[in-house]
C-alpha cells in the first residue's frame, strides 16, 4: 500500500463493499478489522493473503464471494 508494509488494516466506517481482489497478494497482512456497513465482499479481496489469520466480522450478514 503506497510503499507502506501493512500487517494490520482497519477498513473504516461507511465503506459498504470491498471490491474483488483489492488486497489480494498482500501478503505480509495479518488482521483485517470490517466495518459494521459492510455489504459485500469481492472475489478473491483477500486472496493470497498467507498471513493473514484474523478477521473481525461485525454481525451483519455481508455476501462473501470466493
Amino acid at each position: 500500500m503506497n510503499g507502506t508494509l501493512v500487517t494490520d488494516l482497519i477498513i473504516p466506517e461507511g465503506v459498504t463493499a470491498i471490491k474483488s481482489y483489492a488486497f489480494s497478494e498482500c501478503s505480509k497482512l495479518k488482521a483485517v478489522a470490517l466495518p459494521k456497513d459492510i455489504e459485500e465482499i469481492g472475489p478473491y479481496a483477500f486472496g493470497g493473503c498467507f498471513s493473514l489469520c484474523v478477521v473481525k466480522m461485525p454481525s451483519s450478514r455481508a455476501k462473501i464471494d470466493e
